[in-house]
């Protein structure tokens, strides 16, 4: 069995991991607060403050250690390091690992280091814990939170550490203002890390949009709802109409994949607002195809603009035969980031304009950009548990339009084109 010493000295234990703080995160580990926040870029050195905090709690002995993250494949992330910095510390003999039903970690001195993922909340019921490591805490609901993690807290008193990078002015920056006041927030940039190569840290510089340069390398909360789209509010009017004779229009279609909903949206290619929208789910396809194809014969012929990803190769191929079908495949990041570059682009210069529509508002507002580890690229996707339907249609709709209001020459010739269809 482990000796359980009542006091653990940090040198000693950094050097047998092998493992030296830099300054940022020194300052991290000499905090000994009940809760504390750690809201830093990406790179910092998190997950390993994180592992090197477990390990010295959990050679204390009979001690709950949870690393809570949004999934079991993000909690792996601190485990996975808590395991190479225990092995280096104590004999293999005096830990097993246990990666079914969740990731497991039982040491011979009597602590449990647990996995736990927010989306399975019944794991988290009935238990009691010393510490918790909340990583990627700003893309957990509070719910969460308030629910199941922190009651668990209660009865030892336990400690809870949440780390992250800003995902907007949600309860993460609530927390990190609360205990800012309590000396106990900590907000590092990834340039803080003074292992970063800034070779790779300027590059991201020039590559990202500025925003996200900000959010993920500078850790700032970004004081606008929506990272991708700021500006939402400003190009809500009443649009919704009926087509009016001689009016060209383009209709963007997003097919449904899974539980997703199939969803249509209808825009005037002189005013570029959008006059009818609409979205639904487990149609079988031939009626979805009938309920395109008729929306598009309503509104004077209106080209039809698909992703022809999956299913929507198919139905684009029907449509084709009756009316005139532009496919948009989003098969690659590249793809998606250049349809959702131009509505950015639209939605910030007003070109275009929105009804008052609650569900295709919150889904702009809550649409997210992602920087991807290996690559340093990025990607937009809708948030985790969250629709992007509206939002697909909505972009593919405006692609098909031009930035400048139409010239009367374009615009006959246009309603020509469409008519060909009739």
């Amino acid at each position: 069995m482990i000796e359980k010493p009542k006091v653990i000295n940090d040198l000693k234990l950094q050097e047998k991991i092998g493992w030296t703080p830099h300054s940022g995160q020194k300052k991290i580990i000499d905090c000994h607060a009940r809760e504390k926040i750690i809201c830093a870029g990406r790179r910092f050195g998190k997950s390993d403050t994180c592992a090197y905090e477990i390990v010295k709690d959990a050679l204390l002995g009979d001690r709950r250690i949870w690393i809570a993250a949004p999934s079991y494949e993000l909690s792996k992330i601190v485990f996975d390091r808590v395991v190479i910095f225990l092995s280096k510390v104590i004999s293999p003999s005096h830990f097993r690992i246990q990666m079914k039903p969740f990731p497991t970690l039982t040491l011979t001195n009597g602590s449990i280091i647990e996995g736990k993922s927010c989306e399975a909340r019944s794991g988290m019921l009935g238990r009691s814990t010393n510490l918790v490591v909340i990583d990627e805490a700003a893309l957990v609901d509070e719910n969460i939170w308030q629910q199941y993690i922190k009651p668990t807290t209660h009865e030892q008193k336990g400690r809870v550490v949440y780390i992250g990078t800003p995902r907007g002015l949600n309860w993460f920056y609530d927390k990190f203002l609360e205990l800012q006041i309590k000396h106990t927030a900590f907000q590092f940039k990834t340039s803080d890390n003074p292992l970063f190569d800034l070779v790779e840290y300027n590059k991201a510089r020039e590559s990202l949009p500025e925003k996200v340069f900000a959010q993920e390398y500078e850790a700032e909360f970004l004081t606008e709802a929506g990272l991708v789209f700021r500006g939402i509010d400003l190009i809500v009017d009443d649009t919704l109409a009926e087509p009016v004779l001689g009016t060209a229009y383009i209709l963007g279609v997003d097919i449904a994949r899974h539980t997703d909903y199939t969803a249509l949206t209808v825009m005037d290619r002189t005013t570029k607002k959008v006059v009818y929208l609409d979205r639904f789910k487990e149609l079988d396809y031939p009626y979805q195809k009938q309920r395109i194809l008729t929306l598009s014969q309503k509104y004077n012929n209106a080209k039809i603009i698909i992703d022809s990803t999956g299913m929507g190769d198919s139905v684009a191929s029907d449509l084709m035969r009756q009316a005139f079908v532009e496919e948009y495949p989003l098969y690659s990041h590249k793809a998606k980031q250049q349809l959702i570059d131009r509505l950015i682009i639209f939605i910030e210069q007003r070109v275009i304009r929105i009804p008052n529509n609650e569900i295709l508002i919150n889904e702009l507002k809550k649409y997210e950009v992602k920087v991807l580890e290996a690559s340093g690229k990025y990607n937009y996707s809708a948030p985790r548990s969250g629709h992007d339907d509206m939002v697909i249609s909505l972009a593919l709709a405006t692609w098909g339009l031009q930035p400048n209001k139409l010239s009367d020459v374009e615009e006959t010739e246009t309603i020509i084109k469409h008519n060909d269809y009739e």
